[in-house]
């Protein structure tokens, strides 16, 4: 399947990417690095909170803040068909606090 790279303004092909689940702490937390000259488009992300307080999580491309959500106390919130977020460095995560572990899915430009 080919997409449009709003970094390079080219068609490019793509293949599914998907990362570990990973522990968010409260300063960036790489969550998927991406090789270089890549672009990964965003399409679900998976967010699980352990700790005993509603917490949010700011989802990045490198430095620059893109989303943040909201997760009730023990709880798993699952956002799916996600569209117009794209990174081209690495995806990094924090959290407001400790307890938290994220994954995210999308495709990646080869």
């Amino acid at each position: 399947m080919k997409v449009w790279d709003p970094v390079t303004r080219e068609l490019k092909d793509v293949i599914e990417t998907r990362s570990e689940l990973v522990d968010v702490g409260t300063t960036a937390t790489t969550i998927l690095t991406l090789p270089s000259e890549t672009t990964f488009f965003l399409r679900t992300i998976n967010v699980i909170n352990s700790s005993t307080t509603d917490i949010t999580v700011t989802i990045s491309d490198g430095t620059v803040d893109l989303l943040t959500i909201i997760v009730p106390a023990g709880s798993e919130r699952t956002i799916t068909d996600i569209k117009g977020y794209y990174f081209s460095t690495n995806v990094s995560a924090r959290a407001s606090t400790t307890g938290v572990k994220l994954s995210v899915g999308g495709e990646r430009t080869i």
